[in-house]
């Protein structure tokens, strides 16, 4: 199916919920196949309100001092000169070549053992 937007989407529903509650998928979203359970509204509440805190602290920072001109960091997203070397570049290998696996189940054996052998030669990720 792939990613697409929310538009294109309207009232097709050939996609599924992940990560809410039985509670939240029947009042916004009835109808909708879910077969992970997550979020409550209590918990996406309390997320709201804890990223709204982050813009808007009720704290007062001294003026121009960096609390009161950046939100904090929380370290989830890194730039890194030259890229980052991950173990997952191979799979662009491996997903790229469907007719492998239709060929015979030993040539794409071969193929991912060759790809996870040499990740580490492909390059970094930028």
């Amino acid at each position: 199916m792939g990613i697409s937007t929310l538009t294109s989407y309207k009232c097709a529903q050939i996609f599924e919920a992940v990560g809410l509650s039985i509670e939240v998928m029947e009042r916004c979203f009835a109808g909708m196949p879910s077969r992970v359970e997550g979020a409550t509204f209590e918990a996406l509440a309390g997320d709201a309100l804890q990223l709204h805190s982050l813009g808007f602290p009720t704290r007062e920072y001294p003026p121009n001092s960096v609390e009161s001109v950046s939100l904090p960091n929380p370290g989830d997203y890194q730039w890194r000169k030259g890229g980052e070397l991950r173990s997952d570049c191979y799979l662009h290998v491996v997903s790229g070549t469907p007719l492998n696996i239709l060929i015979g189940g030993q040539i794409f054996y071969k193929l991912c053992v060759a790809a996870v052998a040499n990740w580490s030669n492909m390059g970094r990720v930028n």
